[in-house]
């Protein structure tokens, strides 16, 4: 899909990434892949943004971030800890660490597509997993696959893991293909990730999820 650069954007074009093809004459530009676009100042989607200013994204690997969108995964385990709190868009990453894992929670891994928004969780909390009693507590909503020990996890941190608690999950009926991720809590910044925020935001409203 070619992404027209609205009249009211800066003269001046800043490409960020090799994947992107700019035509002068007509100042157009055409993704060959999933990357980090010129960044395109359109008005309408900048005010929905803007409205909607709190709204992050957290890329999760692997079968993870389709487990916290179902809702079977209320924990994601961070090495760092966070005081965001909000909506949170969850987006399946390019990762491919645990692409073997997708097979232990039934699910196909040609069904799962990454560089994809495929759902929304409200962050609540965040708890460090300073005792082994409070780990323990949690196995079963951070759906930790490994056998470590609690001391073998602080190792394999380097420090105690956060614990990012996630309410209200839910699966969109149809993932959002073509968005690029970023680490932590991340606010869209280029014009891949501004149209995959529009498209959440719109249809988290029209499912009476957003106000």
């Amino acid at each position: 899909m070619i992404h027209k650069i609205a009249k009211t954007a800066p003269r001046k074009a800043f490409q960020i990434s090799k994947y992107m093809i700019e035509c002068k004459k007509h100042r157009r530009i055409a993704p060959e892949k999933p990357c980090n676009a010129f960044v395109v100042y359109e008005p309408r989607i900048m005010n929905i943004l803007a409205d909607f200013s709190s709204i992050r994204g957290l890329s999760v690997a692997g079968p993870f971030c389709w487990e916290l969108a179902a809702g079977k995964k209320a924990i994601e385990l961070r090495s760092w800890k966070t005081s965001h709190r909000g909506t949170i868009l969850l987006h399946a990453s390019s990762g491919n660490s645990y692409e073997h894992l997708f097979h232990h929670f039934g699910m196909s891994r040609e069904n799962c597509p990454k560089f994809a928004i495929i759902g929304a969780a409200r962050l609540v909390d965040c708890i460090c997993y300073d005792r082994p009693e409070k780990w323990e507590a949690d196995l079963d909503r951070h759906c930790w696959v490994g056998t470590e020990s609690y001391e073998e996890v602080v190792a394999l941190y380097g420090k105690y893991p956060y614990g990012h608690v996630l309410e209200d999950a839910i699966a969109f009926p149809e993932p959002i293909l073509n968005v690029t991720g970023a680490f932590n809590y991340w606010q869209a910044k280029n014009d891949c990730q501004r149209l995959g925020f529009e498209k959440a935001i719109a249809l988290l409203k029209s499912l009476g999820y957003l106000n």
